[in-house]
């Protein structure tokens, strides 16, 4: 068991204001306790000894999951016929920051 100590709510603040996110007292204790044990597990995972075992594809690189040279291409406008809005074939979205 890791002898981690417990992230405290300054610490839970500041990676919320990190993530854009709003939260209240009651949250931010939940949330401390929750992503220590987190941490702990994480820990706990980098002890096993993992001498032994085959890398996994993504982990050995190899992410692609289709075969070297397959492409899919959609016909003009077939990617935004669905879209709420377009424009000369491009999506159309609302400025979101100032």
């Amino acid at each position: 068991m890791s002898d981690r100590a417990p992230l405290d709510a300054d610490a839970v603040r500041h990676i919320a204001t990190l993530a854009r996110l709003g939260l209240s007292d009651d949250e931010v204790r939940l949330l401390a306790g929750q992503l220590t044990d987190v941490l702990r597990y994480v820990e706990q995972l980098g002890e096993l000894d993992t001498a032994g075992v085959e890398p996994t594809h993504a982990a050995a690189g190899g992410g692609a999951w289709r075969p070297p040279g397959l492409r899919i291409e959609l016909a003009e406008g077939d990617a935004t016929a669905a879209a709420p809005a377009a424009v000369e074939g491009q999506f159309s979205v609302p400025k979101v920051i100032g």
